[in-house]
């Protein structure tokens, strides 16, 4: 090892900087080497987590439509129970009846019915 360091002192000072800047650049790469594998698995693990909760999560534009079916469907169910109920109106017996005439009664106290209040019950 000392015989190396007695060649090296006896080589230009050009050399001498060519060997010490590759030394530092190889000892930096060790360096990096050794950082990056302690690294790069927590940043994969980070990735995959992100990427698994992305699936996991809807987007935004899956979120909007979902809403707007929702608010579709549940307008379309309002509107047909509004037709139900106006259909029961124009069919129920009961509307023609309070609009009907009300019974006349003769000296005798019986209630006579009119022909109108006949037809609704």
């Amino acid at each position: 090892m000392f015989d190396f360091l007695e060649k090296l002192r006896e080589k230009p000072p050009r050399v001498k900087k060519q060997i010490a800047f590759f030394t530092a650049i190889f000892f930096a790469g060790i360096i990096f080497v050794i950082w990056l594998s302690s690294v790069y698995p927590n940043i994969w693990k980070t990735h995959l987590r992100e990427e698994k909760a992305a699936s996991l999560e809807p987007g935004p534009v899956d979120t909007l439509g979902g809403i707007f079916s929702e608010a579709f469907t549940v307008i379309g169910e309002k509107i047909s129970e509004a037709k139900k109920v106006i259909s029961s109106f124009a069919s129920s017996t009961e509307y023609y009846a309070s609009t009907s005439t009300p019974p006349v009664y003769t000296a005798s106290s019986s209630p006579t019915m009119t022909s109108s209040t006949t037809e609704s019950f």
